[in-house]
């Protein structure tokens, strides 16, 4: 049987019914999704968004599976020195429509994807498995191991003695916090290997998109506002940055430019401010420094991630040799 993986169309994109997995696993009415999604697709990041089904042959309007890809600038700077640039395409909302699931179609939308994504000359593509590390390392996405800190806010409570005033991070200054991650995000990682990273510069349009969502997250379950979405210390150009899993009242730290960790304890009183006022029971943390956190590791649960993991294919030709994978945390790219 052939089957086809092509752009949606206006036709086919209206055939495509997420709902069930993620606006009903986040408590949602489809009235509020299908809002919310609409509201999304008018946002700056949305621009680079394609989104491919993956049809048989002669059923164009038969959806048997999906996903989306976003288009990114990339680097690799190698173990010599030298630096190459390309770009990356981030996949998201992998999905097989429950009537066509256990069939392999997910499988096979994979193998053409990756065939499509290297004929454009692509340096790399990356995503985050709920399936576990196997299932994307058949089609050339390898997994990279990733860490997981939970905190729980009553330990935190009995740690931290003091309060600190903080800046906080919004969408207004958002742009200018950024500038210090751009600065400081691969001189600290003194590894002597090729490091890959997603251009730190274009963090801002996959930010924005995930902060207003995490906003009317806020509002439409909790019935609060949220108007910051980090902290950060002006003096030293060190942050935390943030969103929320809400059914897991967790807030989510996924971006740490920290150095020290008297500025550590500084941030952390930020993080606690607000999961008190979000009646939040937990702070998570995607890959803790342990030199940094060193003091805080004990007070929660350290392990591996089980879920959203990291998986990253290197697509070109032109390069070869193994990579490190710096800051691959899932919610920096989208």
């Amino acid at each position: 049987m052939k089957y086809n993986l092509v752009v949606a169309d206006e036709k086919q994109l209206k055939l495509i019914d997420t709902y069930e997995a993620w606006g009903l696993s986040r408590n949602l009415t489809r009235s509020q999704y299908e809002n919310q999604e609409r509201n999304l697709s008018k946002t700056s990041f949305f621009k680079y968004q394609t989104q491919y089904v993956l049809i048989e042959h002669s059923k164009p309007f038969e959806i048997l599976s999906s996903c989306e890809t976003y288009e990114r600038s990339c680097s690799i700077s190698t173990a010599t020195g030298e630096l190459v640039n390309g770009r990356c395409f981030s996949i998201a909302s992998v999905f097989t429509p429950p009537n066509h699931r256990g069939k392999g179609f997910a499988s096979e939308m994979m193998k053409l994807l990756f065939n499509i994504l290297k004929n454009k000359g692509a340096l790399a593509s990356n995503l985050n498995s709920d399936v576990g590390r196997l299932f994307y390392a058949k089609f050339g996405w390898k997994f990279f191991e990733s860490k997981n800190l939970i905190l729980p806010k009553q330990a935190l409570l009995k740690w931290i003695k003091f309060r600190v005033e903080l800046k906080k991070v919004t969408l207004d200054n958002l742009k200018t916090v950024l500038r210090f991650f751009n600065l400081n995000s691969i001189k600290h990682h003194k590894v002597k290997k090729n490091i890959f990273f997603v251009d730190p510069k274009e963090s801002f349009e996959s930010l924005e998109w995930i902060y207003l969502d995490t906003k009317f997250l806020a509002k439409v379950l909790l019935n609060l506002d949220m108007d910051h979405f980090g902290v950060f210390l002006q003096e030293t150009g060190e942050f935390f940055l943030w969103t929320l899993e809400i059914e897991k009242k967790k807030l989510v730290v996924h971006l740490v430019n920290c150095w020290s960790q008297n500025s550590l304890k500084k941030l952390m009183v930020g993080c606690l401010d607000e999961v008190e006022r979000l009646q939040m029971d937990v702070i998570s943390f995607w890959n803790p420094n342990l030199e940094i956190f060193d003091d805080v590791i004990n007070l929660g649960e350290y392990s591996d991630r089980e879920k959203s993991l990291s998986c990253l294919a290197i697509l070109s030709d032109d390069f070869k040799g193994d990579v490190e994978w710096v800051y691959n945390e899932k919610y920096l790219w989208v």
